[in-house]
């Protein structure tokens, strides 16, 4: 049995791809995610801390993310969740969450140009109708070869909010 999760976030920091000699390609990347708010007794909101998952997209779906994806942009990720435990450079046990097999969307980028770009009228000749997007190649299926042990937060208190 899996355990699944979709949520939204920004990535902390610029994704990292790694090609193996097997030829199969991984693209990492961690993302902070914020949980709804908290209305407290006297009705102010609690803004409760982020928390951080890694996400790990294997084959050409990964090559794509890793060109495409940055610091700071928004993605709405689902997959399948795992747990993996590492040790920290102090000698004690750390855990961390991992996003396996994930779909990715992106939401906002900070690539994107600004809405008033956007909104240029059509050319000449141009009937105004939107290209269809091309599908997302399908996860690949192949085992990883090895995990990252990497503690997931990022090195700075730079979050991406």
């Amino acid at each position: 049995m899996t355990t699944t999760i979709q949520t939204v976030g920004n990535l902390g920091r610029n994704p990292e791809i790694k090609y193996f000699e097997s030829g199969s390609i991984k693209c990492s990347f961690t993302m902070a995610a914020k949980q709804k708010g908290i209305k407290q007794k006297d009705g102010t909101w609690l803004d409760p801390e982020p928390f951080w998952l890694a996400v790990e997209v294997w084959g050409k779906q990964g090559e794509n993310l890793a060109n495409k994806l940055h610091k700071g942009d928004t993605v709405d990720v689902r997959g399948e969740l795992k747990r993996e435990t590492f040790t920290r450079r102090d000698g004690t046990t750390g855990e961390k969450l991992i996003v396996v097999y994930p779909s990715v969307d992106v939401i906002k980028s900070k690539n994107q140009p600004s809405q008033q770009q956007q909104q240029q009228p059509p050319a000449a000749g141009d009937t105004g109708a939107c290209p269809m997007p091309n599908p997302k190649p399908p996860a690949s299926s192949e085992p990883p070869a090895q995990w990252n042990t990497a503690p997931l937060v990022p090195d700075s208190d730079d979050i991406p909010f």
